[in-house]
């Protein structure tokens, strides 16, 4: 069995992801992980702080084992809630942002060259 294939076998059967690396930017494998209804358990510190709930962060191992001691009994709805929570992070979402940046600085980019005509008529 190719190794993608193994790794979404055993994602299959987890209820946890612990990620021991702390001051990591962003953590894919974590939104990965989250996206396949595993409760992420990561450091307080770093990227990955910004995202996942607060209950599931810790600070020094003996915590990290508490909390992944306490998610293998989390509901099926906690476990839903965390996978739609890194929507946010689709390429979809990704280019649907990147389209309103690019409007709002054309929108503002119009707005500052017509102001450059006083006597130009404008919209209210």
């Amino acid at each position: 069995m190719p190794a993608f294939e193994e790794l979404i076998q055993l994602m299959k059967k987890s209820k946890v992801y612990f990620h021991p690396r702390k001051g990591e930017h962003f953590g894919i494998s974590i939104v990965e992980a989250m996206s396949a209804g595993l409760v992420p358990v990561v450091p307080n510190i770093g990227g990955p702080s910004e995202f996942v709930p607060k209950v599931y962060q810790y600070d020094s191992l003996e915590q990290a084992s508490q909390i992944i001691a306490s998610t293998l009994d989390v509901a099926d709805e906690e476990r839903q809630r965390i996978s739609d929570s890194v929507t946010r992070f689709s390429e979809t979402n990704y280019k649907r942002q990147f389209q309103l940046i690019i409007s709002k600085l054309i929108y503002d980019m119009n707005i500052n060259h017509y102001s450059n005509f006083p006597n130009f008529p404008t919209i209210n």
